[in-house]
């Protein structure tokens, strides 16, 4: 059988989904400092970013009466151990989140380009953003819209979240996509 083979091809596929599920099984055994969960809504999403390479921290689903009504997720390089007394250290963390953001939005921009090359209109207001998060080169993916839905009353604010966590599903289903090879 050559690389080029139909078998192959589905040797493959079968290959990725079992590091697809293998993902998300790791992801079930993730826990924050209180012990929860990562959160069912944001879960998949964590997966597909693994999926491409892209080292996660904290994550949201969103939330109808408290905190942030959007969902998001933090991409961030592993923080090595003693950069706080290493100048060096500090350096190649900030570098190794550079490279993480770059590859993200390459893959945020060929996303929202295939999108509009297929004729759909995506408003500013739904697109998903790149927010950075501290001095270190952190940053989040999220609806640039988070901060006004999360200041709108509860009832508004479910309202208004569905078209959001709905843009952020759409993502989660192109990184599957895209990693198991249907695109």
């Amino acid at each position: 059988m050559n690389e080029y083979s139909p078998d192959h091809s589905v040797a493959e596929r079968a290959a990725k989904e079992q590091e697809w599920q293998r993902l998300s099984e790791k992801a079930d055994q993730v826990a924050d400092r209180l012990g929860e969960p990562i959160d069912p809504g944001i879960k998949e999403i964590v997966v597909g970013l693994w999926a491409h390479g892209l080292t996660t921290g904290q994550s949201c689903e969103g939330h109808d009466d408290r905190a942030e009504a959007l969902p998001w997720v933090s991409i961030e390089a592993p923080e090595p151990e003693g950069w706080q007394d290493n100048p060096e250290l500090t350096k190649q963390w900030q570098k190794d989140n550079e490279q993480l953001a770059s590859r993200f939005r390459e893959t945020l921009d060929d996303w929202y380009r295939q999108r509009t090359a297929d004729g759909e209109h995506i408003p500013d207001e739904l697109r998903l953003v790149e927010a950075p998060q501290g001095i270190y080169g952190a940053f989040r993916i999220e609806s640039g819209s988070q901060e006004r839905i999360s200041g709108l009353p509860k009832v508004e604010r479910a309202k208004e979240a569905t078209p959001h966590r709905e843009e952020m599903r759409r993502l989660t289903d192109y990184l599957k996509e895209r990693f198991l090879g249907s695109l």
